[in-house]
């Protein structure tokens, strides 16, 4: 190998070592009480007891105000669910209204509601007992199937 182009490998080397340490330096630190972790919250669809719902990290940092967390909900309901007019209103399982991201609690499950909708008090994430029931009878068929095999 030429001695020109082990020269420029090095210088370059050390170029690299020297950008890292500058970007270390120049990096922002961070307040203790900003490095909250996000809050992971259960949001389901208004009326629709099948629906097991989705978990979204949400944080004010994120989001910043209860509407980009609308408008966040929306696009990812409108490929599981239909929401004519997207996500307008978040209740609580109780039916109280959602009216800031502060307002949510981490491991809390809520409902979203479209627009003209009225809140539903329904169980909601109660599926299990009709995916049980199913299963149940499901395995007996098996059963009975495979006796008479």
């Amino acid at each position: 190998m030429p001695k020109a182009n082990k020269e420029k490998r090095i210088k370059s080397h050390k170029s690299f070592k020297d950008v890292g340490q500058k970007l270390a330096d120049g990096i922002r630190k961070v307040p203790l009480n900003r490095l909250k972790r996000a809050k992971r919250i259960r949001f389901y669809h208004n009326g629709n007891k099948f629906f097991k719902g989705i978990v979204i990290p949400v944080s004010v940092d994120r989001y910043g105000s209860i509407d980009n967390l609308m408008s966040d909900l929306t696009s990812i309901f409108t490929n599981k669910v239909t929401l004519p007019y997207g996500v307008r209103g978040i209740y609580s399982k109780t039916g109280r209204k959602v009216s800031k991201i502060d307002d949510l609690k981490e491991g809390e499950e809520y409902v979203v509601c479209s627009a003209g909708e009225t809140f539903k008090n329904i169980e909601y994430g109660k599926t299990d007992i009709f995916q049980n029931k199913y299963s149940k009878l499901n395995d007996f068929s098996q059963r009975i199937s495979a006796q008479k095999s």
